[in-house]
Order: structure tokens, then C-alpha cells, then sequence
């Protein structure tokens, strides 16, 4: 999608991983156990 911002060629992408929306969620076998050890 091109497009013109400040005179500057841009490519404007359509929305996407908007929260509560299809796409957005974590891939289900992703762990996601905290572990702080690693952080101070």
C-alpha cells in the first residue's frame, strides 16, 4: 500500500495482532511460565 507521508514514499500496513482480535493470541503450545531467575 503505498502512500506519501512528509513528501516521503511510506508503505502503510493494515492493523494487525490488535488485542482481543483473530491473530493476536499466543500459539497455544508456547510456554509461558515466568522464570525470573535471569532477571536482576
Amino acid at each position: 500500500m503505498p502512500g506519501q507521508l512528509d513528501g516521503l514514499p511510506q508503505t502503510f500496513w493494515p492493523d494487525h495482532c490488535v488485542q482481543n482480535s483473530e491473530g493476536a493470541q499466543l500459539h497455544p503450545l508456547l510456554n509461558q511460565k515466568s522464570d525470573r531467575s535471569g532477571v536482576p
